[in-house]
C-alpha cells in the first residue's frame, strides 16, 4: 500500500513538473497588493501622470498582472521576469548580468526610462509603466533571482498540505496566508506601523541592490531551510512545506511585498534627474507588527518573532 501511494505521488509530481507553466512572479493577488502599497506613496504629480496613462478610474493594481498575461504573445519578454544567479555566488559575476535577452534588473531600468520619456507616445509609456509595476514585484520574489539549474525552483518538487507543487509556486503565494481581505486592505495591513525613518531607508538604492537582497534570501533561507524546517514523512517523498517552513517564510514574504510596493513608488516618483520624497503616510506611526519583521539569517522557531534586519 505504501509503495502504491509513493508511486501515485511520484506520478503526480512528475506530471505537475512537466506541465508546469513558465516561471511567474507573485500571484496576481500578491502583485495587486504590492501595487496598492505603492499607490499610497505616490506624489500628486506622479499620480496625475499615471491616471493620464492608465485612465482616471484605473488603479495600478488593475494592471499589475498584465506583464504575465502577454508573455504568450510576446515570448521575448519572458527573460525580463527573472535573473539567473548561481547559488554558489554571493556576489554576481559578469555572466549573471550579461544576458543577451535581458533580465529583470535590466528590464526595469529600460522600461522605467521609457516611462519617464514624455516624448514617447501615450501607448508606449503606458505599456512601459505596466511592465515596471509588475517587474518590481517580480524582483522581490526571491526565486526570481534563483538558479537556472532548477528554473528558479520550478523543478524542485515539494508538497503543501499534502498536495504536489513546486518550490517556485510555493513562494509565488501558495504558502502565503492572504487572510481573505481585499488587496487594498491587505496593503494597509502591511503598511501599518511603518515609521518614516524605516520607510526612507527602504525607499533607496537601485534594482541591482534589491536583487542582492532576493538572492541572499534564496541562499540563506529558501533552499537551506528545506533541510531542517520542511517535514519529510519518508525520504522518498518531497518535503512538506506546511508547518515550520511556511510559518517562517510568511513574514519574509510579507516584508518583500512591502518593500516592493515602497520601491515601486520610489522609482515612479523619481524624474530620473533627482529623487523626490514621498508623501507622508496619513496614519500615525505605531510599533511595527511582529509579522512584518525582516529575515536576518536567524530562523525563528514556530511562535518566535523574527529579528528585524538591515536594508
Amino acid at each position: 500500500m505504501k509503495a502504491a501511494r509513493g508511486y501515485a505521488l511520484g506520478l503526480l509530481l512528475l506530471l505537475s513538473l512537466l506541465l508546469a507553466p513558465p516561471a511567474r512572479g507573485w500571484s496576481f493577488r500578491q502583485h495587486a497588493v504590492i501595487a496598492e502599497v505603492a499607490e499610497h506613496y505616490l506624489l500628486p504629480e506622479t499620480r496625475e501622470d499615471i491616471r493620464y496613462l492608465l485612465g482616471p478610474v484605473h488603479r495600478m493594481a488593475d494592471d499589475s498582472g498584465w506583464a504575465d498575461t502577454i508573455r504568450g504573445r510576446r515570448p521575448w519578454t519572458a527573460p525580463w521576469h527573472y535573473l539567473s544567479w548561481p547559488l554558489e555566488l554571493e556576489e554576481p559575476d559578469f555572466d549573471v548580468f550579461s544576458t543577451e535577452r535581458g533580465n529583470v534588473v535590466s528590464a526595469i531600468e529600460e522600461q522605467l526610462a521609457v516611462y519617464r520619456d514624455r516624448s514617447r507616445s501615450r501607448r508606449t509609456r503606458r505599456e512601459a509603466l505596466k511592465f515596471v509595476i509588475h517587474l518590481v514585484g517580480d524582483l522581490h520574489q526571491p526565486l526570481h533571482v534563483g538558479t537556472a539549474e532548477d528554473r528558479g525552483g520550478n523543478q524542485v518538487p515539494v508538497l503543501y498540505r499534502g498536495h504536489p507543487t513546486n518550490l517556485h509556486t510555493a513562494w509565488d503565494g501558495a504558502i502565503y496566508d492572504n487572510g481573505g481581505d481585499s488587496p487594498e486592505d491587505h496593503a494597509a495591513g502591511l503598511r501599518e506601523g511603518l515609521e518614516e525613518e524605516e520607510r526612507d531607508r527602504i525607499m533607496s538604492g537601485e534594482p541591482y541592490d534589491w536583487a542582492l537582497e532576493s538572492h541572499r534570501i534564496v541562499r540563506e533561507f529558501v533552499y537551506p531551510r528545506l533541510e531542517d524546517l520542511a517535514v519529510r514523512e519518508d525520504e522518498t517523498e518531497p518535503p512538506e512545506l506546511s508547518g515550520p517552513y511556511a510559518e517562517a517564510a510568511r513574514p519574509i514574504m510579507r516584508r518583500r511585498m512591502l518593500k516592493a510596493g515602497l520601491r515601486l513608488a520610489y522609482l515612479l516618483n523619481r524624474t530620473g534627474e533627482e529623487e523626490a520624497a514621498p508623501e507622508e503616510p496619513e496614519e500615525s506611526p505605531t510599533p511595527p507588527p511582529e509579522a512584518e519583521q525582516e529575515f536576518t539569517g536567524k530562523i525563528p522557531a514556530p511562535g518566535e518573532t523574527p529579528e528585524p534586519g538591515p536594508g
